[in-house]
């Protein structure tokens, strides 16, 4: 409220540039598939082990999840 009532002409550019962000709503069922679709890959990789040990890997689905 303090934002919006003390500096308009920010907010009015806050909103425009929010509204042409592409960020959707979460979606549950897309989660799950992007889920489904990372364990098949680990699954079938032939180095899967090597995979989930990464740091890289393991700091990508820390950021995934979180």
């Amino acid at each position: 409220k303090h934002f919006k009532h003390n500096h308009p002409d920010r907010w009015d550019e806050l909103i425009k540039i929010v509204n042409k962000t592409n960020i959707k709503p979460y979606n549950a069922d897309k989660i799950l598939q992007i889920n489904q679709s990372l364990v098949k890959w680990i699954i079938t990789d032939q180095q899967a082990f090597l995979i989930v040990e990464n740091k890289d890997f393991q700091l990508f689905i820390t950021e995934l999840i979180s």
